[in-house]
């Protein structure tokens, strides 16, 4: 039968649809979820509409991905400007930490000419620093151009208002520029070396932190002997490294001179609290047993001498008869001083700081001064410019 022309337009638009369907269906399993297309789709005005929501889809996929980019760059952006800022922050802190460094070395060289500075003797204030007893000068009138200076005899009477002109008070927030720092002096005469006291001495020295008779303090005064011989022999309630290499962590005993007084806390039997005494470390609470400590006795510097006018009201007592410590403690308390001794070896720490700034550096020094009047040197014998306050 032959088809006429309206059956030929009728069968073309079918066909059309039906591509129409695959095509859309290839274009939902691609990008979309696939939805059914109702059929039949009559006339070309449905073809239309069709396209018409596939176009608003299609724009509304491109909207999401917009989006999705400009959170992306969000992001990026957002670490960036982070990073910009930590790393303008850490410029900003190492700088103002180097410049504390050097207000804090400011600190250290005006402790080195205060030392170097001669006087007629040296003691400790109120605060336990040390005090330069500075010597009076007068001017000779013989010559103008080239004065010289003569000094005046000893008045005892004025001892303190002398000190007082150069006590810790003087020492506290110096202002320089756009910074400042504090710096203290404290004395190492009064004081005794570590690697040559004999074992009596260290008894004494424990028994006036707090540790009675027993095996506590005779073990620590034998490990301390151990740690600073040469052999290997441990003494009876001593211990080598037969004992330390059980520890965790295990180390050697030294068998050597001990090189800081902060060494000692590695030997057996020591604790924060017999070091640097209860008050310091807080710990020791539920026993009750109370230390007053042993750091501030000890150093490890060569000390050929000790100063009565600076040295622990308790190691007098270890050094003198008591009827000596008495009288020294007594004269300190009324006229600043027990005689005109002078001290060779001290401990500076300083502290640097900004005036706009938390940024703190503090150093710690040793120094031995060699010699006294205008020949006089410095000696550093340790030095530590990263201190931890």
């Amino acid at each position: 039968m032959a088809l006429t022309s309206k059956d030929k337009q009728f069968s073309e638009q079918n066909h059309l649809l039906w591509r129409c369907k695959v095509a859309a269906s290839r274009f939902q399993s691609s990008f979309l979820k696939p939805q059914k297309i109702s059929t039949p789709l009559q006339g070309i005005s449905h073809i239309r509409l069709y396209f018409h929501k596939l176009f608003y889809l299609e724009e509304g996929i491109a909207l999401m991905m917009t989006l999705w980019i400009m959170v992306l760059l969000f992001a990026i952006a957002t670490e960036f400007t982070h990073a910009t800022r930590t790393e303008i922050n850490t410029t900003k802190n190492f700088k103002e930490e180097i410049e504390s460094y050097y207000f804090a070395q400011a600190g250290i060289n005006l402790a080195i000419t205060e030392i170097l500075q001669d006087a007629k003797f040296h003691t400790l204030d109120e605060e336990g620093e040390i005090v330069f007893g500075r010597k009076r000068f007068q001017e000779t009138p013989q010559d103008t151009e080239n004065s010289s200076v003569t000094e005046l005899e000893e008045d005892t009477s004025d001892i303190k208002s002398d000190a007082e002109l150069i006590s810790s008070k003087n020492r506290k927030n110096i202002k320089l520029g756009k910074g400042g720092f504090s710096y203290s002096i404290k004395d190492i005469n009064g004081r005794l070396n570590l690697n040559i006291i004999p074992r009596d001495t260290i008894i004494k020295i424990l028994e006036q932190s707090g540790i009675g008779a027993g095996s506590l303090r005779d073990s620590i005064a034998d490990s301390i002997l151990d740690w600073r011989d040469k052999d290997n022999l441990h003494r009876f309630n001593g211990a080598e490294d037969d004992y330390y290499l059980t520890l965790s962590p295990p180390y050697e005993c030294k068998n050597d001179f001990f090189d800081s007084v902060e060494e000692l806390i590695l030997v057996k039997g020591m604790t924060e609290e017999i070091l640097y005494g209860t008050e310091n470390t807080q710990k020791n609470k539920k026993s009750g047993q109370r230390f007053l400590g042993i750091y501030d006795m000890l150093t490890v510097q060569n000390i050929e001498f000790i100063n009565p006018n600076t040295a622990d009201e308790k190691l007098l007592e270890i050094l003198f008869s008591p009827d000596e410590a008495e009288a020294i403690l007594l004269s300190r308390m009324q006229n600043g001083k027990y005689d005109n001794s002078k001290s060779s070896h001290f401990i500076v720490e300083s502290t640097g700081f900004l005036n706009d700034s938390s940024i703190k550096r503090t150093i710690k020094a040793t120094f031995e001064k060699i010699g006294f009047g205008r020949p006089s040197f410095i000696l550093t014998r340790y030095w530590n410019d990263n201190k931890i306050r």
